[in-house]
């Protein structure tokens, strides 16, 4: 028990660097990285929503030796703590763009896909976990299928925009095995598409764009980016018409 309790200290101590490690392109040092969360999720050391987004992300890695290594540590997690680990599908899935994104050439962009035979959806080893029961399988659509959302105020980072495309090809590429799973993913989609939709649309019409553009204009002034000059014309007084010589005319 205190060899456990010793051991669970430690791991809890130096667990945010090992997994920053296991996410390295370094291949030495991701393997030691790996073999210690290895150990750490078998022995139940530490929280499993801790070192589940790496796992995540290392799923969609193109070294089939990790990615397998990877899934099994998953598939561990997912059979002792699935009603955990629901509530992190979101983050997890940002966790394996953020590493596709290191892999990826520069101004190359991230796929949500790797072809194959065929396409094959990066997150296709976690949906093979998740689909085995009905009830988990449709939280996991639903839930990612809301990273295609669009913020209220329609405000949104380059990053975001590529995550979003991420995702999308991921669902496009998913292995669907029942209608069923297509059509939850279209309707939680028309229903975005309704609210978030119509918000644009409205955005982009010329009262909204109007609006839009005050809006970044005194959020400019605000941060004092804008400095705003009078412009505030000085009305110019007109000058006298000229006056020609009168001559008198002798009789």
């Amino acid at each position: 028990v205190i060899a456990l309790s010793v051991s669970s200290a430690i791991v809890q101590r130096y667990l945010d660097p090992v997994l920053k490690a296991a996410l390295s392109q370094n291949l030495q040092i991701q393997n030691i990285a790996v073999d210690i969360l290895s150990f750490t999720i078998k022995q139940g050391l530490a929280h499993p929503l801790q070192s589940f987004p790496v796992m995540v992300a290392l799923e969609t890695s193109p070294n089939a030796t990790l990615s397998a290594r990877a899934s099994a540590l998953h598939a561990i997690l997912h059979t002792k703590h699935a009603s955990l680990l629901n509530s992190r599908y979101i983050v997890s899935a940002r966790a394996s763009f953020d590493y596709q994104k290191t892999l990826a050439a520069e101004g190359q962009p991230v796929q949500g896909y790797r072809l194959q035979k065929g396409p094959c959806a990066m997150l296709h080893r976690w949906y093979s976990h998740v689909r085995e029961k009905r009830a988990t399988k449709i939280e996991f659509l639903k839930s990612l299928a809301r990273a295609l959302d669009v913020p209220t105020k329609l405000s949104a980072t380059q990053d975001d925009i590529d995550f979003a495309r991420y995702m999308a090809e991921n669902f496009s590429a998913l292995e669907y095995k029942l209608a069923e799973e297509v059509l939850l993913v279209v309707k939680v989609l028309t229903g975005i598409l309704s609210t978030a939709g119509m918000l644009c649309m409205e955005q982009l019409q010329p009262e909204g764009l109007v609006g839009l553009l005050r809006e970044g204009t005194q959020s400019k002034e605000a941060d004092g980016d804008v400095v705003m000059e009078d412009t505030t014309t000085t009305p110019v007084t007109p000058a006298p018409a000229a006056t020609g010589t009168s001559f008198s005319s002798t009789l």
